[in-house]
């Protein structure tokens, strides 16, 4: 009996697809939703982990500003770690100076940080030297102009071997003495971090930068479950000094990570209670169909109770019809989520990074590349819209496309173009959607092929876009700012087959393309 009236609520749901797949619509995007918000928070979550663990979370760290004319030499929070030795192992003082930016030759290391530091920083960050050796005392005590370089400088200026040569820093030469072991394997992504960084005596950083004292500090703490002990020590010894907590400013890395925990934790929740929402509204939206379709089925009803059917496998029917359309949708929604969900474990093996932009919705795709631009040197690069489909033969012509930077576009594509370009001998003078009649030459495909040599021009004007706030723009908009200044070329590939997928004719378009049997709508 059950099994029959399983069958039957089978057959009714199958006989009305359009309206059964409408049903389940709620239930599979509030299942999908809560799966994904779910797993973007965890992922989220252990990222942030990850972060803070490499900071390392048994840190405190240091903000000094003064009051008044008082302020705190090195000295005096070196006492402080001295009168705390259960608590603190060491303090180091740290002292920007990263104005004077690395150079070597003709090349400048834009992006690379330079911090006057003593003899323990380096091993205190978890730091290990590859080649030479450390800060020393000496160094401090004399003023000596050397420094310890991270591995990115040491390979891209020097070849990998940059003990006893020398670097200059703004207008100040400095000899290197030792050279870091890479933190990060990925050497595409070491530019801008802690591997592309200098390392000079605290004591000589302030004699060129004309500074007192430094202002920021970094302690170690002895065991990271009494970072509020340490904390508190260190606060009280800067008090004694100021008299005032108005001076200066303590916090842990721990700190940071549980507050951030926290902030994720509430968006999680928030964002889950809207994903359930859908749930409801699906639930509902079920109901009312179910609400329907008994009305449209009265005559049905009415025929079965006339030969003897039980007012209980009536409603038993319409039940198990309401349970297997949410439990199809429900098992929709699982399998969507999961995939999203798992798709960059599988793509883990395959060399894939991913860079997520939390900010997607009010920003546009320069913001995306704004997030990534670590990844965005090193090596000739190849940018794309996720939404372009190009045949292989088309791909292979690009990236066999020698000039940079190189945009490519449609010439077949004029009189439908959506966004437009006007170029002549090859080179772009206008770009945009409301070009018309002559001012179109051909339509822009979304791809772009950049050099190495041309990325760090790139991510420069790039961030400057950002720091103006103009984050609502395309990525290619930093290269179409360029025009009139260099050359931006244009490549035709009329010929080759591509696609824009925005509609379902697109879509078919490109079924066609590759011989498989159009939707049936």
């Amino acid at each position: 009996m059950v099994l029959e009236t399983f069958r039957q609520a089978l057959q009714n749901v199958w006989s009305n697809k359009l309206r059964t797949f409408l049903t389940m619509l709620g239930i599979i995007i509030g299942v999908m939703a809560v799966i994904v918000i779910v797993g973007l928070g965890n992922g989220m979550t252990r990222s942030m982990r990850d972060s803070f663990s490499a900071m390392g979370t048994n840190t405190l760290s240091i903000q000094i500003w003064g009051y008044g004319s008082r302020t705190a030499t090195v000295d005096d929070l070196y006492d402080i770690v001295k009168k705390n030795p259960e608590l603190l192992s060491s303090i180091s003082p740290q002292l920007d100076f990263s104005d004077n930016t690395p150079k070597v030759g003709t090349t400048n290391y834009r992006y690379g940080t330079v911090y006057g530091v003593d003899e323990n920083y380096i091993e205190s960050k978890g730091y290990t030297l590859a080649k030479g050796r450390n800060i020393q005392y000496m160094d401090i005590a004399d003023n000596k102009q050397i420094c310890v370089i991270g591995d990115y400088i040491n390979r891209t200026a020097y070849g990998g071997n940059a003990v006893g040569q020398t670097i200059k820093l703004g207008p100040y030469k400095f000899r290197i003495v030792g050279v870091l072991k890479a933190k990060i394997s990925n050497f595409d992504q070491q530019e801008g971090s802690d591997d592309d960084a200098v390392y000079l005596p605290y004591t000589t950083a302030m004699r060129l930068s004309n500074e007192s004292s430094p202002d920021s500090y970094s302690a170690i703490m002895v065991d990271e479950g009494q970072a509020n002990e340490a904390k508190a020590a260190v606060e009280q010894g800067l008090y004694d000094i100021f008299k005032s907590d108005n001076a200066y400013y303590v916090y842990s890395a721990s700190e940071w990570l549980e507050e951030m925990n926290k902030m994720i934790n509430m968006v999680i929740v928030i964002l889950t209670g809207i994903a359930s929402i859908s749930l409801l509204v699906g639930g509902i939206g079920i109901m009312n169909i179910m609400l329907v379709s008994v009305t449209e089925r009265t005559r049905e009803i009415g025929i079965r109770k006339a030969l003897g059917a039980k007012e209980r496998v009536i409603l038993a029917q319409f039940v198990v019809e309401a349970a297997t359309t949410s439990a199809l949708g429900g098992f929709l929604g699982i399998v969507l989520g999961y995939e999203a969900q798992v798709i960059r474990e599988v793509l883990a093996d395959k060399g894939v990074s991913f860079f997520y932009n939390p900010f997607y919705d009010v920003t546009n795709s320069i913001a995306s590349a704004w997030f990534a631009k670590e990844f965005l040197t090193g090596d000739d690069l190849l940018i794309m819209n996720g939404d372009v489909y190009l045949e292989e033969k088309l791909l292979d012509r690009i990236l066999a496309q020698g000039r940079s930077p190189v945009m490519f576009a449609d010439e077949s594509r004029r009189e439908t173009a959506d966004y437009k370009f006007f170029y002549e001998d090859g080179i772009l003078k206008k770009y945009g959607k409301e070009l018309t009649g002559d001012d179109v030459t051909g339509e822009y495909i979304g791809i772009g092929r950049f050099s190495a040599a041309f990325m760090p021009e790139f991510i420069c004007r790039m961030e400057e876009m950002i720091d103006r706030q103009e984050h609502g723009v395309w990525w290619e908009n930093v290269v179409y700012s360029m025009t009139g200044q260099q050359p931006v070329y244009v490549e035709d590939v009329s010929g080759h087959f591509w696609a824009e997928v925005d509609y379902i004719e697109d879509y078919e378009r490109i079924l066609e393309h590759r011989g498989v049997e159009k939707i049936v709508r």
